[in-house]
């Protein structure tokens, strides 16, 4: 069991490149999500003239041919994505990432994937870097994750508040 349960843990361009779209593997959606999240990707690609487009002009070494074979690849495994989606755990791979997010005294494992696949890198502690510090509904206490936050200018959210919802664009 823990064998199976260590295979599940897969980035996110290893699970785009294993979806056999001829020629384009895993070093290509490497290249790919570099700049565009796999969510991010994956709303491109509804539209596909428009994905087509923003993958040549946006991703180097990237042509039309290349481009065409991504965006109709993925839209044809579109409900294979979503269902390895909901069964593995995808870690974002390198690329940009659009904050640092640590939490105190509250975990919320479906939060975190969420904003993980949304492009946020979780943290376990506060550094100057870290983007948002998330605290329980209604805390009151303190802590140094707290302290340290003060300290650097963090925002701070409660673990309810919209602000953290609209990072991930949670339900």
């Amino acid at each position: 069991i823990d064998r199976i349960n260590e295979r599940k843990d897969i980035y996110d361009y290893q699970l785009l490149g294993s979806l056999g779209i001829q020629s384009i593997g895993r070093q290509m959606f490497k290249k790919v999500i570099e700049k565009y999240s796999m969510k991010e990707l994956l709303d491109m690609c509804e539209n596909e003239y428009c994905a087509i487009y923003t993958l040549v002009n946006n991703v180097p070494g990237i042509k039309e041919k290349t481009a065409t074979k991504i965006v109709q690849g993925i839209n044809k495994n579109f409900e294979l994505i979503n269902l390895l989606n909901d069964v593995l755990n995808i870690k974002i791979s390198g690329g940009e990432k659009k904050g640092k997010i640590c939490f105190t005294n509250v975990r919320n494992k479906e939060v975190e994937e969420k904003l993980e696949q949304a492009g946020y890198e979780i943290v376990n502690s506060v550094t100057k870097d870290t983007t948002i510090l998330v605290i329980p509904n209604g805390f009151t206490g303190s802590s140094s994750k707290i302290d340290k936050a003060k300290k650097y200018g963090t925002k701070i959210l409660q673990i309810g508040d919209y602000e953290l919802f609209k990072l991930y664009g949670g339900k």
